[in-house]
C-alpha cells in the first residue's frame, strides 16, 4: 500500500498550532455537550415530575401512566386488524 503525503496538514498545524488546539478543544466541548445535555435534561425532568407527584395529595389527583400494546403495533405494521 502507497502511503498518501498530505503536505498540507503539516503545514496548517505548523503555521496555527493555536488555532489546532482550540479547534480541537471546541470539537471535544461540542461532543461532551452533545452527550450529556441529553442526559441532565431527563434527570432535570425525572426530578421534577417526582416532586409534582410528592406535593400533590392522593386524594386531589390520579396519575394514569399508558403504553401502546406492543402486539396490537406489530399486527398494524404487518396489516393485520386487531
Amino acid at each position: 500500500m502507497k502511503r498518501v503525503a498530505v503536505p498540507w496538514v503539516r503545514t496548517r498545524l505548523r503555521a496555527a498550532p493555536g488555532a489546532a488546539v482550540a479547534l480541537a478543544l471546541l470539537v471535544a466541548l461540542t461532543a461532551f455537550l452533545a452527550a450529556a445535555f441529553p442526559r441532565a435534561l431527563d434527570r432535570y425532568e425525572d426530578e421534577g415530575l417526582s416532586r409534582a407527584v410528592a406535593r400533590t395529595h392522593p386524594d386531589r389527583a390520579g396519575l394514569l401512566v399508558t403504553a401502546p400494546n406492543p402486539t396490537s403495533d406489530s399486527a398494524r405494521a404487518n396489516g393485520r386488524r386487531s
